[in-house]
């Protein structure tokens, strides 16, 4: 750990004050329901939590280069308002669904989501033991090779099904058997990945259902809310609960889990300061090409060659930065654009997001990936989304059965409350 930071603390304080303003103009907007709103509060606890660390003399990542903090916590300031524009350009405003003429049946979607759970079921019965008994996450993934991260990729398409597997019951079952079996599955290996997409399955559910929304007068409708809590919301609420046990499990070899521990989650800072220490000056600015060389297939992500440069014999990785790849393309003026085009792309998706169970299916694949992008890099969340595209263009439509309906048409629906008569509206996944 790095401690003892001598940083100038003015501009520092500045731009945590500008990220702060940032959120506190899209959290008001759309009453919480602005899905970019929480994109932007992960990158500023990424970003400036190990800023505050510094502030209040705990200890960061050591390597942070202490001179280059102010310039990378004005890059996460950069970034969050980067975000601010695409919300004021292109307002979330979720578009109303066209009439339909096509819906899609998906008789082979039941068996590959319980042949995934019963996969999971085998491999921690074939290595659970070994699993439980290594001390830390890598003899844990040891045990397990090079299939754990294919397996977390599959099941972040799986678990992005959500709105698809409304339409039956089969589908719905299967697809929770699989949702529980991946759920241990990330505890037994110590990984949090979990988190991230069923966030993005509940905040997608929540903005299609604006009565799961938390009530303004708690008091006097505490009553109706608990009502309002569908099996979904509690869900959500019992894997926030394991999520903060796994975050404890993980953090066990710590004496003591403080505030330093909490803040030191993300490790934007430590990475955005080594590159801009070293950009210009040791190496020029890529200007595009690393965004470029990553749609090569056989390209490696710069988390790999950071790993490589700053640890040679080291056998764990860093991850990397959204905002260090910007500046490494195009110095600070790069960070705003490079974070309002990925912002506006998603923002693209939400308000089509009725419009096909593909959208709203690629929608919470993009959101997901947008949050791994955070300490990730372009060729990570790029191939994220070309994989999450043919799985679905495979299983979702390839695989199902089209059938074309005659007049009248229909028009494509949402999961929904229940009507005033008790009956419950199915989703149509229509193409």
């Amino acid at each position: 750990m790095y401690s003892g930071a001598d940083v100038n603390e003015f501009p520092v304080v500045g731009s945590l004050a500008l990220a702060a303003s940032a959120l506190v103009v899209m959290g008001v907007r759309r009453r919480g329901r602005n899905l970019l709103f929480y994109i932007a509060a992960l990158l500023t606890f990424f970003g400036a939590a190990p800023v505050l660390n510094i502030l209040l003399g705990s200890p960061v990542y050591v390597g942070t280069v202490a001179e280059r903090v102010p310039q990378a916590s004005f890059g996460i300031a950069l970034a969050v308002w980067a975000m601010v524009a695409v919300d004021t350009v292109l307002p979330q405003r979720v578009r109303e669904p066209g009439l339909r003429s096509l819906v899609y049946r998906h008789p082979f979607l039941p068996a590959v989501l319980s042949a995934l759970a019963l996969a999971t079921c085998l491999i921690l019965v074939v290595f659970g033991q070994g699993l439980l008994e290594a001390s830390t996450k890598g003899e844990r993934l040891a045990h397990i090779g090079p299939i754990h991260y294919w397996y977390l990729l599959i099941q972040l398409y799986a678990m992005s099904l959500f709105f698809t597997t409304r339409s039956s019951r089969t589908l719905r079952r299967a697809y929770f058997a699989n949702a529980v079996a991946y759920v241990v599955y990330c505890l037994v290996t110590n990984e949090r990945d979990f988190i991230f997409v069923i966030f993005a399955v509940f905040a997608h559910r929540l903005l299609l259902n604006p009565q799961l929304a938390p009530l303004r007068n708690l008091r006097q409708q505490a009553v109706a809310r608990v009502r309002q809590l569908g099996p979904l919301t509690l869900a959500v609420v019992a894997l926030g609960a394991l999520g903060l046990a796994t975050f404890l499990f993980a953090s066990r070899s710590a004496a003591v889990v403080d505030r330093a521990l909490v803040l030191n989650q993300g490790s934007l800072l430590f990475i955005d300061t080594y590159v801009m220490d070293k950009v210009p000056d040791e190496r020029p600015y890529e200007w595009g090409a690393t965004y470029l060389r990553s749609v090569t297939p056989t390209r490696q992500s710069l988390a790999d060659d950071f790993a490589r440069e700053y640890a040679p014999a080291g056998d764990s990785g860093y991850g990397y930065s959204i905002t260090a790849e910007a500046y490494l393309n195009f110095g600070m003026m790069g960070i705003p654009i490079v974070v309002f085009l990925v912002s506006f792309g998603h923002r693209i998706l939400i308000n089509r997001l009725k419009s096909s169970d593909w959208t709203m299916y690629f929608s919470v694949v993009y959101f997901t990936a947008w949050m791994y992008g955070l300490r990730g890099d372009s060729v990570q969340f790029i191939r994220t989304l070309v994989y999450g595209a043919a799985f679905f263009f495979i299983l979702c439509r390839a695989l199902a059965v089209r059938r074309t309906l005659n007049a009248p048409r229909v028009q494509f629906e949402i999961p929904s409350q229940r009507s005033s008569n008790g009956s419950q509206q199915q989703l149509a996944t229509s193409g």
